[in-house]
């Protein structure tokens, strides 16, 4: 843990309208851009993915063993495009 006082606070108003209330751009830790794949803008489950968690659930495939599967086949979580949890809650959302 870092204890990171970086952050960002915004009050949304009914006219989907953002203000900005507060900014503390303090950070005590470097940022790596290897690691921007995890950041939500660019994490993506492709059609092949989703494709084969449905059906791997109708093969009765617990999802921990469905993402474990596919975590084998990319060689690493980390060269995976999304997250153990995004694959996770696609595969109950279905």
């Amino acid at each position: 843990m870092t204890d990171c006082k970086a952050r960002v606070n915004c009050h949304v108003m009914n006219d989907d309208l953002c203000i900005v209330t507060t900014v503390i751009e303090e950070q005590n830790y470097e940022l790596d851009p290897a690691l921007s794949h995890f950041l939500p803008c660019h994490r993506e489950l492709s059609r092949i993915l989703k494709r084969s968690f449905v059906v791997h659930d109708i093969a009765r495939l617990r999802p921990s063993k469905n993402i474990r599967l596919f975590d084998v086949e990319d060689r690493g979580l980390e060269r995976m495009t999304c997250t153990p949890k995004d694959c996770r809650n696609y595969i109950l959302q279905q």
